[in-house]
């Protein structure tokens, strides 16, 4: 699943038609949900079936804000078959499921974190590390 972030205009849409090619490429079956067609409501996208072998995309993935803890906390898991809490731990620790970072940084050096988010060049996320 990917939902890329950034300003309008920076080619996330054109990306994304991109990632979708490689992954009919690659024998994946390419699935777009655009933020801009769909009401911000769980029930817009809880009828969307998704396949054993697709790439999830989220485009204008903003638009989805007011539903976005609903959608990393319940609906993500369905859609990448990980409803059990317990096999997503293992997914994890045996680094199946794995998050991008893009850089790591103690708390002391926060502005540094938070410059690096603000250069709008991240491919992940920005970790501060407080202990």
């Amino acid at each position: 699943m990917t939902f890329p972030h950034g300003p309008g205009g920076i080619g996330k849409s054109a990306l994304l038609d991109v990632l979708a090619d490689v992954a009919v490429t690659a024998g994946a079956d390419p699935i777009t949900i655009d933020g801009r067609h769909v009401p911000p409501v769980p029930s817009s996208l809880e009828a969307r079936s998704i396949g054993g072998r697709a790439v999830l995309s989220l485009d204008t993935y903003e638009l989805l804000a007011p539903i976005d803890d609903w959608i990393r906390d319940e609906e993500a898991c369905r859609w990448c078959g990980t409803e059990n809490p317990e096999r997503s731990a293992r997914l994890a620790l045996d680094r199946v499921l794995a998050p991008v970072i893009t850089a790591v940084h103690p708390l002391s050096d926060a502005p540094a974190a938070l410059a690096t988010v603000e250069d709008g060049h991240t491919s992940g996320k920005v970790v501060i590390e407080v202990a």
